[in-house]
């Protein structure tokens, strides 16, 4: 850009612009072997995970409220505590979470081991526009009671989250088949748990021998 100062002279005046890559420090996550992520109506991050203490957490980005833009919650230990108290040896194996295609509200679901025996626990319909039921989910305990089964603890292999053409959302849950057998075939069932009349647990059995561990399942 040109210009003149008083005395008539012509001056050069020449500029540049850079955009620099900013980073704020962060904190350290310790995800253990599985995480999942969601969004909120407003386009913020849900990261789903259990970590290296075995706790069931959320990393909830929070733009401008944390130092970070991140905020971990804890959605398991409080529910723990209060349903199953005592039990200082309960830890949560695996989870699942999901949104759904009908009215975008969120589930989880999640196993917790105490003295040998998974629990199965269920947090249906929480808000994707307000989150404020991070602080305190509300979990429900559904026992196994599938009809003309012997099993008295089971072992989850698996949880997925799914829904059908009728707007009707359930669990499919996948459990070790024998128990205590040193071969960890799975046996499948759906898990509805609002069902008041009957089982919850119902078997819907894989037709093949199928090891957990060694395959993975696309719900659709």
């Amino acid at each position: 850009m040109a210009t003149t100062d008083n005395s008539g002279k012509k001056l050069v005046l020449s500029y540049d612009t850079e955009l620099i890559q900013n980073y704020i420090q962060g904190e350290i996550v310790s995800p253990k072997n599985k995480f999942e992520a969601l969004q909120t109506k407003d386009g913020h991050t849900l990261l789903f995970g259990i970590d290296s203490s075995n706790v069931f957490h959320v990393i909830e980005e929070s733009s401008g409220q944390h130092s970070t833009g991140w905020a971990q919650i804890d959605l398991s230990t409080t529910t723990i505590s209060s349903q199953l108290p005592g039990k200082k040896d309960a830890t949560v194996r695996t989870f699942d979470v999901g949104q759904s295609a009908l009215d975008q509200t969120i589930g989880m679901a999640m196993a917790v081991r105490v003295e040998g025996k998974d629990n199965l626990f269920v947090s249906l319909k929480n808000s994707n526009s307000d989150t404020a039921w991070t602080k305190k989910p509300e979990w429900t305990l559904v026992p196994f009671d599938a009809a003309n089964e012997t099993q008295s603890s089971i072992t989850v292999a698996g949880i997925w989250f799914a829904e059908t053409d009728s707007q009707k959302q359930y669990l499919v849950v996948d459990v070790d088949r024998a128990g205590s057998s040193t071969i960890k075939d799975i046996a499948r069932y759906y898990v509805d748990p609002s069902e008041t009349s009957g089982s919850r647990w119902v078997k819907h059995d894989v037709p093949v021998d199928i090891a957990a561990g060694s395959y993975q399942s696309c719900i659709g």
